[in-house]
């Protein structure tokens, strides 16, 4: 993985160079927004103040209880249908300040670190990738992600993005209640197995010390639950699975070591799973990742470095999980 010290090189010498472009096209953004917001705030007054002088005429007072008050009503549906309008007005503007900045910046900085990754803003892993993984039993019916990260290093095929994901509930009351937000992992595993295992964080222990194992027990729906005999691993994870010896040949105490290890790089939930000789990781993170605002200058490295190490750390799974480190039978 790059250093510090070379990422603050490549800054220097690689991403400066677009700052003043970006920052000119940020200020060319603001300015059609607030002008779009003038224009949108002096038309609707203008619309009303002409409407209720029509209404004035034809009913003989500003506003008639009694009537059907039509100008008030075209303008009430004028000014709707302009609302949506002035959105996609102020939509379109943020997004092509956004995609600029992410092939400016975000993309290159995918490049420096690894070469071979592919990198698309504005895809992100499917569904039906998500659900596969099982990782959250709930079905998600409101799914999207941006920011999909693909390609190969070494022996192993990664792919990831951003994900948002929630459900909405079926008691009286309907809300829409998150499944998970965050960046989506899926690589090929360097080992075959058959069966399915789930990692989760280990909220009953960490909670309810050793009388927690009898809860973690009572989670029959994926499968019988794993003991394993690293101490430091369980504190943090509980491990659910199909068979207890597979479950021991994919966790090897040294994969162990590294899955603890990574709880330093992502302090917030994580999650995995080995379904279909792959493993997938969710890494629990609020709000959206690689995202610049227009309201705040380009040049901010204490931000751009954070994308650095936000990147290195998910792209540096594979090497801190050994994934290239071939099993066996496993090419």
């Amino acid at each position: 993985m790059k250093t510090k010290n070379e990422f603050q090189e490549f800054f220097r010498n690689d991403l400066t160079v677009h700052f003043a472009s970006l920052d000119t096209l940020r200020k060319s953004m603001l300015r059609r927004i607030f002008r779009d917001t003038g224009i949108f705030i002096v038309a609707l007054a203008l619309l009303f103040i002409v409407c209720f002088y029509i209404n004035n005429a034809v009913y003989g007072v500003w506003f008639d209880e009694n009537e059907a008050n039509v100008p008030l009503i075209v303008a009430t549906v004028v000014t709707i249908t302009g609302f949506f309008i002035y959105l996609g007005a102020i939509h379109k503007s943020k997004e092509k300040f956004r995609k600029s900045y992410k092939e400016q910046i975000i993309k290159p900085i995918i490049k420096f670190i690894h070469p071979s990754l592919e990198y698309d803003p504005g895809n992100f892993i499917q569904n039906h990738e998500f659900a596969r993984s099982q990782i959250f039993l709930e079905n998600a019916d409101t799914y999207s992600g941006d920011d999909l990260v693909k390609g190969q290093i070494d022996k192993t095929k990664i792919r990831f993005s951003e994900v948002h994901a929630s459900y909405t509930t079926q008691s009286k009351n309907q809300h829409k209640e998150a499944i998970f937000d965050g960046i989506f992992f899926i690589a090929d595993f360097n080992k075959n197995f058959k069966g399915k295992y789930y990692v989760l964080p280990d909220s009953a222990e960490r909670i309810f010390g050793k009388f927690g194992q009898k809860f973690q027990k009572l989670a029959t729906n994926r499968g019988k639950l794993v003991e394993l005999e690293d101490p430091d691993f369980e504190r943090l994870f509980v491990v659910y699975g199909s068979d207890q010896v597979e479950a021991r040949y994919i966790l090897s105490p040294a994969l162990m070591a590294r899955m603890t290890a990574m709880k330093k790089d992502f302090p917030d939930n994580l999650y995995f799973s080995f379904v279909g000789s792959q493993i997938n990781v969710a890494i629990s993170q609020r709000g959206e990742q690689f995202e610049q605002s227009l309201f705040r200058t380009v040049d901010n490295e204490k931000q751009i470095t954070k994308f650095f190490h936000l990147l290195s750390s998910v792209i540096g799974i594979v090497e801190e999980l050994n994934l290239n480190t071939r099993i066996w039978s496993k090419e």
